[in-house]
């Protein structure tokens, strides 16, 4: 039976990656779990996914830094890990709740995973991940 696992990251723009990393990574203790550059070449968005204990911090930095619209970082969408997302989102659906686009699949990024965002009451972004192995929770 599919069924929602936890919370498995906050998604945060960042206008310096190193910066990020160096205080996430060297200053609070976070382990660097996967960091690559998406679309290098065109978007190049550096994206990094940090994790301590139970918490994950997904980090993305637009080559533009202009682009996330506060100094103080911009919190993007709420990731829950889940097993089985065709059965937690048959589940969902039959509670009446909507997506806000279909079943993704992703092969190459941090070896691959499904995914489907929802929406919460106030417009909040919630997105729910079936990671492969080693990256799920």
């Amino acid at each position: 039976m599919g069924k929602i696992k936890g919370l498995h990251h906050i998604c945060v723009f960042t206008k310096d990656m190193e910066k990020s990393l160096y205080f996430y990574r060297d200053q609070l203790g976070f382990e660097v779990i996967y960091q690559t550059i998406v679309n290098p070449g065109t978007e190049n968005l550096k994206y990094a996914l940090i994790r301590l204990g139970t918490c994950g911090i997904e980090l993305l930095c637009p080559a533009d830094p202009d682009k996330v619209s506060t100094v103080r970082g911009m919190i993007d969408h709420i990731g829950l890990g889940v097993e089985n997302i065709e059965e937690v989102m048959a589940s969902l659906q039959k509670k009446g709740i909507k997506f806000g686009m279909e079943l993704a699949t992703n092969t190459t990024l941090m070896n691959g995973y499904k995914a489907t965002i929802i929406t919460g009451p106030s417009g909040e972004t919630i997105s729910l991940y079936e990671f492969n192995p080693p990256y799920g929770i």
